[in-house]
């Protein structure tokens, strides 16, 4: 098994980049199956504590901490949204250049709707003809950058459903024909979902930490593929 890339250690907490389908905790259904939590404790030979989750299908920054308190530290930098998120997605459909999205969402388990914001704003956009069909029209396609101002269930996925510009690859919210589409024709199986960086404070000295990643190789693969590099 391959080590997991370390972004930045110090001796309270790490950052890590998460590969894309490894899952952040084991799952007793799949014993075999690595998980970043207990393949990096493996790797430093020490107990390491997750802050925060990323779905299994994104890749990118995750962050872990040498102790239960630094872990408790972090994750109330994220619930008091004192942590800056930035992500990079692959979308398809109609998106404006740049705005907010808030649209209330309900969480995994909830039924009551509350607030939620994610800003964006295009990088780069196309249009790629990826239909077979006769007479068939270009797709738009958008290089995006987001930042989720609240932390619901499957934010930003879910946003981008609703904005009308679902995320290439996403099983759950995207449109199933342009996934095996997109699989057939240019070999993207990927959710193209990547969390590339985040600012907050240390949990102890409350130094203002930056740390950033670039996606996964397939994730850039695809940017090239669908002229959005």
């Amino acid at each position: 098994m391959s080590r997991l890339k370390v972004l930045f250690q110090d001796r309270d907490f790490l950052a890590i980049h998460k590969p894309a389908g490894m899952p952040v905790y084991g799952d007793p259904a799949r014993p075999n199956e690595p998980d970043c939590t207990r393949l990096l404790g493996d790797q430093l030979r020490r107990p390491v504590f997750p802050v925060h989750r990323l779905d299994k299908p994104t890749c990118g920054i995750l962050l872990f901490a040498f102790s239960s308190e630094n872990a408790a530290r972090l994750q109330r930098h994220f619930s008091s949204q004192r942590v800056l998120k930035i992500y990079e997605a692959i979308a398809c459909g109609e998106l404006e250049t740049r705005g907010s999205m808030t649209f209330a969402l309900a969480g995994n388990k909830e039924k009551e709707k509350k607030p939620a914001r994610t800003d964006f704003f295009v990088k780069k956009s196309s249009a790629v003809l990826v239909d077979e069909e006769p007479g068939a029209s270009p797709r738009k396609f958008y290089y995006v950058e987001l930042s989720p101002q609240t932390g619901r269930y499957h934010q930003i996925r879910r946003h981008l459903k609703l904005q009308g510009a679902p995320i290439i690859g996403d099983t759950e919210y995207g449109k199933s024909v342009l996934n095996d589409r997109l699989k057939a024709k240019f070999g993207i199986r990927r959710l193209g979902l990547s969390a590339t960086r985040l600012e907050l404070p240390h949990p102890v000295s409350g130094k203002l930490i930056r740390i950033v990643t670039t996606p996964d190789a397939d994730f850039l693969s695809a940017l090239k593929a669908l002229n959005l590099a």
